[in-house]
């Protein structure tokens, strides 16, 4: 079993809190065979409903505004809140990724809005971790806190065990951050049981990491090491070599 030292757990903090801002994986193929279905007026589906699609799979920042402003303009024509949400909350995806912090955050605030007009206390929920990820990154950890837990607060009253516990394991990386290592504890471990209860295998490896994290935090190596391990040893049964070779690269830095 491979022993992960001190610098490690610094490092793997940064990878394993990837789950909230991405909870869908994109499929840039699908995307792309969906803007030629589109251009082509071949399309059995909605138009808003494949360009809500095309807008989510992008991977491309640039793509991914386009698709989402087109999808903004069509919904605003006919007031349809549930497609503006979407595209609000991709254009607010698209500004993120290349950097326009501040009109990322207007678009999440949009998209906000208009689920809270539609009574749609599951997106509500979803947009305020949204909004806390964000202000997480900008490093405002007062704020992305405050949002992260009214978000949690809202999804513990829907049955949306994934995202109660991404919620919950990105709160936790913010209260490390936040040097609060006694509430990161408390949030990492229902994080945890939760995906263990839905079968997350990622989600469990996620987690493990983070507590990998907080042990190390608190100079109990012992537990650092086997949580750690224990992440690496479901990412190597998922085969996440992509995963992987950050930890192990890191490693053997902190070996030099």
């Amino acid at each position: 079993m491979l022993f992960v030292s001190k610098k490690v757990y610094y490092f793997a903090i940064g990878f394993f809190v990837l789950m909230l801002h991405s909870t869908v994986s994109q499929d840039q193929r699908l995307a792309d065979s969906l803007i030629g279905t589109y251009e082509s007026d071949s399309y059995q589906e909605s138009e808003l409903e494949i360009l809500k699609i095309i807008a989510q799979e992008s991977t491309n920042p640039e793509q991914k505004l386009q698709y989402s402003q087109l999808l903004i303009d069509k919904a605003t024509k006919d007031s349809v809140f549930f497609f503006l949400i979407k595209g609000h909350l991709q254009e607010g995806h698209a500004l993120q990724a290349t950097g326009k912090n501040v009109e990322a955050l207007e678009s999440y605030f949009k998209s906000l809005n208009y689920a809270k007009r539609l009574n749609d206390q599951e997106e509500v929920g979803a947009l305020l971790i949204a909004i806390a990820g964000h202000y997480s990154l900008m490093r405002n950890t007062n704020i992305a806190l405050s949002y992260f837990n009214e978000g949690i607060k809202l999804l513990r009253q829907t049955n949306d065990s994934v995202n109660i516990a991404s919620a919950l394991l990105n709160a936790g990386d913010e209260y490390i951050n936040s040097g609060k290592i006694d509430s990161a504890l408390i949030y990492t471990n229902e994080a945890k049981d939760i995906f263990k209860n839905i079968n997350s295998s990622l989600g469990q490896a996620y987690s493990l990491g983070n507590l990998g994290m907080i042990y190390a935090e608190q100079q109990n190596d012992d537990l650092a090491e086997s949580n750690i391990n224990s992440a690496i040893t479901i990412l190597e049964e998922l085969e996440d070599y992509y995963s992987l070779s950050y930890i192990y690269v890191r490693h053997l830095c902190t070996k030099k």
